[in-house]
C-alpha cells in the first residue's frame, strides 16, 4: 500500500501555439510517483515537469505519441532513475512542446509526505 495519494491533471484542448505551460504549487511534501500522458491528435508532442523553485527537473523530456493509449513514465525516465521529491510550496511546472494543436491530457500522481 503506497499511503496517501495526489493526482493532478492538465487537459489541454486544441490551444494556439507550438508550447503550453501550466504551473501550480505543491500544497504538502510529496513525491512524483507516476505520469500518464495522451495526445488524441494531432502529431507527437513532448512534455516534462521541473520545479521551478529550485530550477531542477523531475522527469526526462518525455514523447507523447498519437493516439488513445498513454504514455506512461517509468522511474528510468524520472530524473536520476528515483521518484523526485517535491517540497511543499515549491512551484511546479507542466512543460508541453507541442508542433501543433492537440489535444493533450496530462496526469501526474504524487505520494503524500
Amino acid at each position: 500500500m503506497l499511503g496517501a495519494l495526489w493526482t493532478v491533471s492538465v487537459n489541454c484542448k486544441a490551444t494556439l501555439g507550438e508550447d503550453t505551460d501550466y504551473y501550480f504549487v505543491a500544497p504538502f511534501d510529496c513525491s512524483l510517483f507516476h505520469v500518464s500522458a495522451c495526445n488524441l491528435s494531432g502529431v507527437s508532442c513532448a512534455v516534462q515537469i521541473k520545479n521551478t523553485t529550485d530550477s531542477s527537473t523531475l522527469t526526462d523530456d518525455i514523447a507523447i505519441g498519437e493516439g488513445t493509449t498513454p504514455t506512461e513514465v517509468t522511474i528510468t525516465e524520472m530524473t536520476g532513475d528515483q521518484y523526485p521529491h517535491v517540497d511543499a510550496g515549491d512551484v511546479l511546472h507542466i512543460d508541453l512542446d507541442d508542433t501543433d494543436a492537440d489535444d493533450i491530457l496530462v496526469i501526474l500522481t504524487f505520494t503524500v509526505g
